[in-house]
């Protein structure tokens, strides 16, 4: 099982690898499974054996994803939510703060 969640952390991540491929990519942990009985199950083993959820894993790359926008590019704030795969700004703006501790234009103000 192992082996099998630590290629699924690899398939989640591949899209983010890179910038030019990341544009409109969502997941759904029942976009993996094919099924959202099967999805609860995935996602319970997956916590299991990593410590964190699917969905936390994919906050987490797609808010990495958005700090290296935010150093490296000159898109808007919500033209970068939406190239992390979020749909509300919002939601990202709250969920990078959690994780940074700055707004997205705060931290790109300290980068710069």
């Amino acid at each position: 099982m192992y082996i099998f969640l630590s290629h699924l952390v690899v398939s989640v991540k591949a899209p983010f690898s890179s910038l030019s491929s990341m544009t409109g990519s969502r997941y759904r942990c029942s976009q993996l499974t094919g099924s959202s009985r099967h999805a609860e199950a995935l996602s319970r083993e997956f916590k299991k054996y990593t410590g964190t959820t699917i969905h936390e894993l994919l906050l987490d790359v797609r808010i990495n994803y958005a700090t290296e926008l935010l150093k490296y590019s000159d898109k808007t704030v919500n033209e970068i939510t939406f190239a992390c795969g979020m749909n509300h700004v919002s939601h990202f703006i709250r969920q990078f703060q959690k994780r940074t501790g700055l707004t997205p234009l705060a931290y790109r103000q300290q980068w710069r």
